[in-house]
């Protein structure tokens, strides 16, 4: 019985990873830390983009880069806070990028690149 137990929740397992990364958004929200309790307000939706949108970082006080699809690939895009205002940083269109990273100390950004033959760098 617990066979047939595990083997429900490795088929349940694999139909939720196939779809795991379908539609996904990335968010920003106010925090209000001014009780003695958290406060979320003002969502909003700053990849609001069929596809891909993910793996979001820092890259300064008020601007967050993330990976998002575009084209049929994944680019990297940074979201100023303050004007509301998207700017894709890369077009790489034999390939994608993922993971990316301000590079501390400088005005730079790291990614993952993955080529269409499966080739990664950094």
């Amino acid at each position: 019985m617990k066979q047939i137990y595990n083997l429900v929740f490795v088929g349940i397992f694999c139909c939720l990873t196939t779809f795991a990364q379908q539609g996904t958004e990335v968010y920003v929200a106010n925090l209000d830390l001014s009780t003695d309790s958290l406060k979320i307000n003002e969502v909003i939706n700053i990849s609001n983009n069929e596809g891909y949108d993910n793996q979001p970082s820092f890259f300064s006080y008020e601007k967050i880069l993330f990976a998002s699809t575009r084209n049929n690939q994944t680019d990297i895009a940074l979201y100023d806070v303050k004007d509301k205002t998207t700017t894709w940083l890369s077009n790489t269109p034999n390939g994608s990028e993922y993971s990316p990273l301000k590079i501390p100390g400088r005005d730079a950004v790291s990614a993952v690149r993955l080529d269409k033959d499966g080739l990664q760098r950094l």
